[in-house]
């Protein structure tokens, strides 16, 4: 990687590795944007289906203090039920079953859900309509299970998760018994749901024994996500076409101010040292930059070393020009003295010839 890197000019590197580090910062930003926005809808979606379950349970324990305050004929609606069951019709087709609490609380919750566009059901084990018992290794029966652990171990009543595979949340909120239901679920010889001791409610279904406070199955919410799939989409096409532009800008900006306020110092710099080496050895050439920053210094000392330089070759010059004299001195005098010692050597011959 260095290797390849080396093969580019300083400016090269630079921008290269700033834009390197601000698509990481970006792609960051935006990941942890995103996740938190996600995140942040789906507790308003939670929110949104713990109201709706709100609302059923509300709706039930209303109900059912009307049922236990007599407000509400139930012996009456009894009645009218056996006789339609007796005729063949449906328990679920008579004015008694609607008036249930937890059927009135789940049915208005329901209509409300369904304005809404949301899907409202009740899933329970060991339900007396099978259809709202869910499979027990399903998603929802996984919940459902963990929801009832939870309620045992003082947890609270709702639970909300996403099944990944279908894209939805799934909120549930624990149905809690209450008086009303003692009627058809709670102990043999109840003396308004089992009058007889025959430990069969009403409508004849087997009582399970339950008591107030115990819970039995949960309200639950689905919401699809792919609303929020689409408005995260959104999101991040809006971020992407703001911060483009600024991004490209910022970085043109950028490279513009690198170039003045780096590369071409350093440009004039590489110039000046390359015009020494390859010219004629022009010292009397300087930088001059005015600047207090590191360029700045590196072109203020550059200068100076070229001063001390200059000096050093000029005091060089004229240490050679004197011993250049010195020695044309030296050579004249070697030459008189020469002249002389001949001209000693000649009168000796002469007086030693004539002795």
């Amino acid at each position: 990687m260095m290797s390849w890197m080396n093969k580019f000019g300083l400016t090269t590197k630079i921008v290269f590795l700033a834009v390197v580090m601000l698509l990481a910062v970006l792609t960051l930003n935006y990941i942890v944007f995103l996740k938190g926005y996600r995140s942040d809808m789906e507790a308003a979606m939670a929110e949104k289906a713990g109201a709706f379950t709100a609302v059923a349970d509300e709706a039930k324990n209303h109900t059912g203090k009307l049922f236990t305050s007599g407000a509400i004929d139930v012996q009456t609606l009894v009645d009218e039920a056996l006789a339609h069951v007796s005729k063949g019709g449906h328990y679920s087709e008579t004015p008694f079953f609607e008036a249930i609490p937890v059927v009135a609380g789940w049915t208005a919750a329901g209509d409300a859900a369904a304005r809404e566009g949301l899907e409202f059901e009740i899933v329970a084990f060991d339900a007396r309509n099978t259809d709202n018992e869910p499979d027990r290794s399903s998603f929802e029966g996984t919940l459902l299970a963990d929801l009832e652990a939870q309620l045992a171990s003082g947890g609270p009543e709702h639970l909300m998760r996403i099944n990944e595979e279908t894209n939805t949340l799934h909120y549930q909120r624990a149905i809690a018994l209450n008086d009303s239901c003692m009627m058809c679920h709670g102990q043999p010889g109840d003396p308004m749901g089992d009058p007889d001791g025959d430990g069969k409610d009403p409508l004849g279904f087997t009582m399970e024994r339950w008591a107030v406070g115990d819970t039995h199955g949960a309200y639950q919410v689905r919401m699809p996500l792919d609303g929020v799939d689409a408005s995260v989409a959104s999101f991040f096409m809006s971020g992407a076409a703001f911060s483009t532009p600024v991004v490209v800008i910022g970085l043109g900006l950028f490279v513009f101010l690198l170039r003045m306020l780096v590369t071409k110092p350093i440009a004039s710099v590489v110039a000046v040292v390359q015009d020494i080496a390859q010219g004629e050895g022009d010292l009397t050439k300087r930088l001059n930059i005015k600047r207090s920053d590191e360029i700045g210094k590196l072109g203020h000392w550059f200068d100076e070393f070229l001063n001390n330089i200059h000096s050093i070759i000029s005091q060089v010059s004229g240490a050679t020009t004197e011993v250049s004299a010195a020695a044309t001195e030296i050579a004249a005098s070697s030459e008189q003295m020469a002249h002389g010692l001949e001209h000693q050597r000649t009168q000796t011959s002469q007086v030693s010839a004539a002795v």
